[in-house]
């Protein structure tokens, strides 16, 4: 029995297990059938004239079938052979070329075995064409079941989602498998390779496997336990409980308190050490005269030159400077620890241990993991080799944080927000918080903040308001704020602050 298919040019006989001799028998799990590339079994058609041509019989009853379905349900769709040029699946978007359900009206491909739009354009896989509506991840980071959905769902496009294996930002048109309620969304062919090749997480890591001298974060504290650890390994001496000393960072002398100070009421900033702008704790060396404070391992820390990973071969100096408004500007130990310590393990990503890196080129694929924005040449982060990436910024957002509008810790949180569908605004911007970047927020006054909105986190978080200087046409000090008061303008040049920080004589 002969057929003419429209798959191939020649003639294809039929044979059944009978119709072969043993030796070649033995050479048939080496052909694969020119339709579904899968291995050949018996019965099935064999061309005379093309070494190795073979078409499975249940194959080649496909030419007859037309299917309907639910994502282009205008038209019938009818299995085919493709031309010369690639076609794209318009369900899982990969190219391929040989056989497919296709609509040629509306310019649609579905293949490998695949059905095909006889009014139309529209082709579809026959896996995709199959695909369940409702799928779980049983051995994946996500316990809720999936949904699948022909396109990406209105209420979603406003933000960039990014599908959660291969982190590409989804299209509107694509076919996603998603939650609502956590915001989360796989790609249709990223699910299937999971599904055929196991978890895109390669979990040969863990907390176990980092070193001692690595560090674990987030951390609440971050000077007691990150700052500190660091800093005492590197003191070539014990520390020193001197009652008064001279340091080269302040003019006056210091002396050694174990009380922990007390905030003003009408003071506006937390009590901070002046080296590493964290808050003060005790013991702690202080001047009498004004509010410079200094932890005592910051007192001690001796190594005033070092080696640092971005300034390969030469020593870097510690030197206090100022910002464009002369106001101290310190912390730099909070960079200065990243010399010694390479490699961390973050808490939301424990399965890999994370390299410290520095982007001296720019790549579209890299956004940070925590503020969705792009990882630039000029900043330090964090990466693993599955795609993970966190500035070096948003890797050191301490785990819980102090604010005087808020009488509760503030605590650091990953998405999904679960527990929180609605939208979230930050209070302090008044702005909307993308569901997917990490927030500060308060449970019991459910109250959501930008961590960059944070005064103590923010641009000029590493600048110790409260400080005072002494300029030469005022008679009185002056004290530098976070915000200037309303409609001030500069005594100098005129120009107004517009809330923003300046120097101004203290109130009474």
């Amino acid at each position: 029995m002969e057929l003419q298919h429209f798959g191939h040019e020649h003639p294809l006989e039929f044979k059944s297990e009978g119709m072969f001799e043993e030796e070649e028998k033995e050479k048939l799990p080496s052909y694969n059938c020119y339709m579904c590339r899968k291995s050949i079994s018996l019965p099935a058609y064999f061309c005379r004239q093309c070494d190795c041509t073979c078409l499975h019989e249940t194959c080649a009853k496909l030419a007859d079938q037309e299917i309907l379905h639910p994502m282009h349900s205008a038209h019938p769709l009818k299995f085919t052979t493709l031309a010369q040029s690639l076609r794209r699946c318009d369900a899982c978007w990969q190219d391929f070329s040989g056989f497919s359900y296709s609509c040629p009206k509306c310019n649609l491909d579905i293949n490998t075995p695949s059905y095909m739009c006889t009014t139309c354009s529209f082709w579809i896989h026959e896996e995709c064409a199959s695909l369940p509506t409702i799928k779980g991840l049983e051995d994946h980071d996500h316990d809720h079941p999936l949904t699948l959905a022909y396109q990406l769902p209105l209420e979603f496009r406003r933000y960039n989602f990014e599908c959660e294996f291969c982190r590409k930002v989804l299209k509107p048109s694509e076919w996603v498998y998603y939650c609502g309620r956590c915001r989360y969304f796989v790609h249709v062919y990223c699910l299937s390779i999971h599904v055929r090749f196991g978890s895109r997480i390669d979990y040969d890591h863990n907390d176990a496997d980092a070193g001692p001298n690595d560090l674990r974060l987030p951390c609440n504290d971050v000077f007691d336990e990150m700052i500190k650890p660091v800093m005492e390994k590197r003191m070539k001496e014990e520390l020193k409980l001197l009652p008064e000393i001279k340091h080269f960072s302040h003019s006056h002398p210091l002396i050694l308190s174990s009380t922990q100070p007390v905030e003003n009421e009408k003071d506006t900033e937390e009590m901070l050490c002046d080296g590493c702008i964290q808050p003060i704790s005790t013991p702690y060396y202080t001047c009498a005269e004004c509010k410079y404070m200094l932890h005592l391992t910051c007192a001690n820390f001796s190594p005033e030159r070092l080696y640092h990973v971005c300034c390969y071969g030469h020593l870097l100096t510690l030197k206090k400077f100022r910002n464009e408004l002369g106001m101290p500007y310190q912390n730099p130990f909070n960079c200065v620890i990243f010399s010694f310590g390479k490699q961390m393990v973050y808490k939301l990503h424990k399965q890999h241990i994370l390299w410290h890196a520095r982007s001296y080129r720019q790549s579209p694929s890299m956004h940070c993991h925590a503020c969705r924005e792009e990882i630039t040449s000029s900043n330090a982060y964090y990466r693993c080799r599955c795609g993970f990436f966190l500035h070096q910024w948003c890797a050191t957002l301490p785990g819980a944080v102090k604010h005087r509008w808020d009488k509760h810790p503030i605590l650091l949180m990953h998405p999904p927000f679960s527990d929180h569908s609605d939208e979230l605004y930050c209070e302090v911007c008044e702005d909307e918080i993308h569901p997917k970047t990490w927030i500060y927020h308060c449970r019991e006054c459910d109250q959501s903040f930008h961590p960059r909105c944070i005064p103590r986190l923010g641009k000029d978080g590493n600048v110790k308001f409260g400080s005072t200087i002494q300029v030469a046409n005022h008679e009185h000090p002056l004290r530098s704020v976070r915000k200037s008061r309303y409609k001030s303008s500069c005594n100098g040049c005129g120009t107004k602050f517009n809330g923003g920080k300046a120097w101004e004589f203290p109130s009474l």
